[in-house]
C-alpha cells in the first residue's frame, strides 16, 4: 500500500485552470477540468496512477520488447511487431495528427508522465519484481502501444492460413462449403438473405469479440433507447477496459476506455450512447511470391523482376539472450512466414503480407470526436475516417432511435479467395477501399439492432465482405429475445446479458437424442440422461453442460482429423459448421467410415472422460465445479498468487451463450475469456450507466480498487457510473486537485468554489478513505 498514490493530492502546474479527479466508491476517476487540454491531463493521470505497468506492457508489445521483461514465451509477439515495423508506423501516425488530436495526446501524455514523477520511486509492484523502471512516454508510443491493440482484434494470420488448408485438403462442393461457412451464417448483423460458402470462411477461434444491442422505443419502456454492450477477449490481469467519467468544455460522457489510450469506446453522452463489437472482414491477404528461379534473392512483380528488400530484426530476451533474423519485404510488405504454421512439412512459398495497418492510421480524433456526437449525423460524420480495426458501432438515442454503423478501410479485392492469394494475379490485388457511404450500415429507427461477431452482411452485398466470423448463435438469440420485448429497460438489458441459455446445443443436443434413438448401453444411456434433462442453460447446478461440452470437444478433434493431416489439427479443430452439420444432416460425406457408430463412441469415450477427469459421482459434474473463474497475474507464482490473482470462484456461462465465458484447455473447461466490461445505457435515465467491470479500477495489487469488483463481476452485480457528482455523496472517495502555477498562492487564501474556479466544478469532496 506504501506505492499507492495519496488519498489527498493536491498539486500544482501542468494544467491552465483547475483540475479535479474525484473517485467513487469502486475507485473510478470522475475528471472534472475548464479545458479540454487538461482534462485529459486529468485522464492521463488518473490511469497512471492505476495501470502504469499494465500501460509499459501494452508499449512494450508494440514495440516488440516484451520478452526484454518477460522472458522468451513472448519473443514471437516481439517478432510480430518488429516484423511490421509497428513503433516506426506509429511514428508516422503521430506525424499525421491535426492540432486538436495533438493537444489532447500530448496533454493526456503529460498526465501519465506526471503520475510517474509523483510516484516519488514508488513504483508498482512488477516494476521491482522485473527489476527495471518505465520510461517516460512519447505521443508516438501511445499509437504504439494502440497498435499492438489493433493487431490483436484484426492480425489473426492463422485464420487465412486454416482457409488455405481447407481448399487444399477438401474438394470443391459441399464439404467445403461446410468448412468454410460458420453456424447460423445467415444470422446477419444488416438483414438479408443467407450468406453463402465465399461470405465467411474460418473461424473465430481467438476468444475475442463482442455482444451489442440497440433497442429503439419501439420496445423501450421510456421510449428512449436502450443500449447493451460487453467486449469479449482472452482474461487477463489487469483487465483492458478502464472506467472514467469525462466532465469538460467539449466533453461530458461517461463509459470505459483502454487502457493507455484516451476516449471512450464503450458510453454515452446526455444525448447517444454507442458500444462496438469486432468485425472479423479481413483488412490483410497473405501473397504467394513467385522466386526467380535463378537467384532466390528475386521476386517477380508483374512484368519484373525485383530485389527482395532486407532488414535485421533482433529481439532482446530476458537473461541476456538475442533473438536476430533477417526480414525480407516485396511492394506489398513483409514476408511473414517465420510468423505462421507452415502447411506443406518442406516449407511455403514465400508468404507477403500487405495490411490495412501499413497505411496510415488516425483514430484518436474519430473517438474524440464520436464521444462528443449529439445525433447520428455526427457520430456517422465521426467515424468516417476510422481506419482500422473494423467495428461494429451500435448507436441509441434520447429519441429513442436504433442504428449500426460498420466503420474501417475494408479492402476490394477482385476476387473472393479461400486462403493465400496470387502475388502477381491482377485480380488478386487491391482495388482501393469501400468506399465510406457504401459500408455496411441500418439507419436509425424505432427497431433494434444486434451484432454478436457474426457475418455482417448477406450475398447480395455489392463487395465482397469475408472474413473469420463467430457463428450466428449468439446474436440469433438476442434477436429472439428483443423481438419479444415490449418494455425493455435497463434491468432487461442486464438480464439478457447475464443470459445462459446455448441455441448451439439446444440445436446440436436435438440432433445427439436423434442419432442415440434405441442404443441401451450404459454410457450410452448416462450421456442420454444428461442431455435430455437439460435446459440448455449453462447455470452452476447443471452437469449436462459437463457432457456436452466433452463431447463436442472430441467430435470436433474427431472431425478433424477425418480429413486433415496431424500437424495442423491445432489450425483446422471447430472450423465452420461441418461439426454440427455432420452431426444434424447425412449430406456431407465426410467420414470414411460409419459416422453413427463413430458418432457413439465419441459419445462413450466422452463418458468415461468425465468420469476420469471429475470423478464417479454427480456432485462433481456439476458446471460450477467445473467452469472457474480463475485469472493470474503474468508474474504469478506459489508466493505471489494470494496477493496478485482473482479466484477460483465458479461461474455461469460459456463460449455459446450470450453471457460469455469462454472455455480454456489448462485447466480444462474454465473460464479463459469473455466480457470483461458490461455496460447498459438507458437514455431514458439522465443518471448515468450501469457497468460491471471483472477486476477491478486499479491494477496496482494492494489497491483496495485491485480486485474489489470481482466478486459483484461473477454475481453479475452491476454499479452504477454517474453524470453527477451528487451521487457521489456520501461514497468513499479520494481526490486529486491541480491549480496552474499562476493561482497556486490562492490556494492558501481562497475558498474552494472561489477565486475563479469554474462553477459547473464543484469542490473537493471531504476525504474519508485511502486510495
Amino acid at each position: 500500500r506504501r506505492r499507492l498514490p495519496p488519498a489527498e493530492l493536491r498539486l500544482r502546474g501542468g494544467v491552465s485552470g483547475t483540475l479535479e479527479i474525484a473517485r467513487d466508491r469502486f475507485g473510478i476517476p470522475h475528471v472534472s477540468a475548464q479545458t479540454t487540454p487538461d482534462l485529459f491531463y486529468g485522464l492521463g493521470l488518473a490511469m497512471g496512477q492505476d495501470r502504469l505497468w499494465q500501460m509499459d506492457v501494452f508499449r512494450r508489445r508494440g514495440q516488440g520488447r516484451l520478452a526484454e521483461i518477460l522472458g522468451s514465451e513472448h519473443v514471437i509477439s516481439d517478432l510480430t511487431h518488429r516484423t511490421l515495423q509497428s513503433e516506426s508506423l506509429a511514428g508516422r501516425d503521430a506525424e499525421l495528427l491535426d492540432e486538436s488530436e495533438m493537444i489532447a495526446l500530448d496533454a493526456f501524455v503529460g498526465g501519465v508522465n506526471r503520475a510517474l514523477d509523483e510516484s516519488g520511486g514508488r513504483l508498482p509492484i512488477e516494476f521491482d519484481l522485473l527489476g527495471y523502471a518505465p520510461e517516460a512516454w512519447t505521443v508516438p508510443q501511445i499509437l504504439t502501444a494502440a497498435r499492438g491493440f489493433w493487431w490483436l482484434l484484426n492480425g489473426r494470420l492463422a485464420s487465412i492460413v486454416a482457409g488455405e488448408v481447407g481448399g487444399r485438403c477438401l474438394p470443391a462442393g459441399p464439404l467445403l462449403d461446410a468448412y468454410l461457412t460458420p453456424d447460423d451464417a445467415d444470422e446477419t448483423i444488416v438483414p438479408g438473405a443467407a450468406t453463402d460458402g465465399h461470405a465467411a470462411f474460418g473461424a473465430d477461434s481467438t476468444m475475442t469479440g463482442s455482444n451489442n444491442w440497440a433497442v429503439g422505443a419501439s420496445r423501450t419502456a421510456s421510449g428512449a433507447g436502450v443500449l447493451g454492450s460487453d467486449p469479449h477477449q482472452p482474461f487477463a490481469v489487469p483487465a483492458n477496459w478502464y472506467e472514467c467519467r469525462l466532465r469538460g468544455p467539449e466533453d461530458d460522457a461517461v463509459g470505459a476506455a483502454w487502457a493507455g489510450m484516451p476516449g471512450l469506446f464503450f458510453g454515452r453522452n446526455r444525448d447517444i450512447a454507442w458500444g462496438l463489437t469486432n468485425n472479423n472482414v479481413s483488412l490483410r491477404d497473405l501473397y504467394m511470391e513467385e522466386i526467380h528461379p535463378e537467384d532466390p534473392a528475386r521476386y517477380r512483380d508483374g512484368d519484373e523482376w525485383r530485389r527482395f528488400s532486407e532488414r535485421p530484426i533482433a529481439v532482446t530476451v530476458r537473461g541476456g539472450t538475442r533473438e536476430t533474423m533477417t526480414v525480407r519485404a516485396t511492394t506489398r510488405g513483409p514476408v511473414v512466414n517465420h510468423l505462421i504454421p507452415a502447411i506443406e512439412p518442406t516449407g511455403d512459398p514465400p508468404l507477403s503480407l500487405r495490411w490495412v495497418g501499413q497505411e496510415p492510421v488516425a483514430n484518436i480524433g474519430p473517438l474524440l470526436r464520436m464521444n462528443r456526437a449529439r445525433d447520428w449525423t455526427g457520430f456517422r460524420a465521426a467515424l468516417e475516417p476510422w481506419a482500422m480495426p473494423t467495428f461494429n458501432w451500435g448507436f441509441a438515442d434520447r429519441a429513442g432511435r436504433a442504428g449500426y454503423q460498420c466503420a474501417s478501410r475494408v479492402p476490394i479485392r477482385g476476387r473472393v479467395t479461400r486462403g493465400f492469394r496470387a502475388a502477381n494475379r491482377p485480380d488478386d490485388a487491391w482495388r482501393g477501399f469501400i468506399p465510406c457511404d457504401e459500408m455496411p450500415r441500418i439507419d436509425p429507427g424505432v427497431g433494434f439492432i444486434v451484432s454478436a461477431n457474426n457475418p455482417t452482411v448477406d450475398a447480395d452485398y455489392p463487395y465482397a465482405f469475408t472474413g473469420a466470423f463467430a457463428s450466428g448463435e449468439r446474436a440469433r438469440r438476442i434477436r429472439l429475445t428483443l423481438e419479444a420485448a415490449r418494455r425493455f429497460d435497463a434491468a432487461a438489458c442486464r438480464t439478457l446479458q447475464l443470459d445462459t441459455y446455448s441455441l448451439h446445443a439446444d440445436q446440436v443436443c436435438g440432433s445427439l437424442l436423434n442419432r442415440t434413438a434405441g442404443h441401451a448401453d450404459d454410457e450410452v444411456r448416462l450421456f442420454v440422461e444428461q442431455i435430455e434433462g437439460w435446459p440448455n442453460r449453462y447455470e452452476l447446478d447443471q452437469t449436462g453442460p459437463a457432457f456436452y461440452e466433452m463431447f463436442m470437444r472430441l467430435w470436433s478433434r474427431r472431425v478433424a482429423a477425418e480429413r486433415f493431416p496431424e500437424h495442423l489439427l491445432g489450425l483446422v479443430t471447430g472450423q465452420g459448421s461441418v461439426v454440427a452439420r455432420l452431426l444434424a444432416n447425412d449430406d456431407v460425406p465426410w467420414f470414411a467410415g460409419d459416422k453413427n457408430e463413430i458418432i457413439l463412441e465419441t459419445i462413450r469415450e466422452a463418458v468415461r472422460e468425465v468420469k476420469a477427469r471429475f470423478g464417479e459421482e454427480p456432485a462433481g459434474w456439476a458446471w460450477g465445479r467445473i467452469h472457474l473463474a480463475h485469472f493470474t497475474h503474468p508474474l504469478s507464482n506459489e508466493v505471489l498468487a494470494p496477493f496478485v490473482d482473482f479466484g477460483p470462484m465458479s461461474i455461469a456461462g460459456t463460449g455459446t451463450t450470450v453471457r460469455n465465458t469462454g472455455l480454456g484447455e489448462a485447466p480444462l473447461f474454465h473460464a479463459a475469456s469473455g466480457a470483461e466490461y458490461q455496460l447498459v445505457a438507458d437514455l431514458g435515465d439522465d443518471e448515468g450507466v450501469l457497468a460491471n467491470q471483472s477486476q477491478g479500477q486499479s491494477g496496482q495489487p494492494g489497491s483496495p480498487h485491485y480486485g474489489d469488483q470481482f466478486p459483484h463481476w461473477v454475481a453479475g452485480d452491476y454499479h452504477r457510473v454517474a453524470f453527477d457528482r451528487a451521487a457521489m455523496e456520501g461514497e468513499r472517495t479520494v481526490v486529486v486537485v491541480i491549480e496552474p502555477e499562476a493561482t497556486a498562492d490562492q490556494m492558501r487564501t481562497t475558498p474552494a468554489g472561489a477565486g475563479g474556479r469554474d462553477p459547473g466544478i464543484p469542490p473537493p469532496m471531504p476525504i474519508v478513505g485511502g486510495a
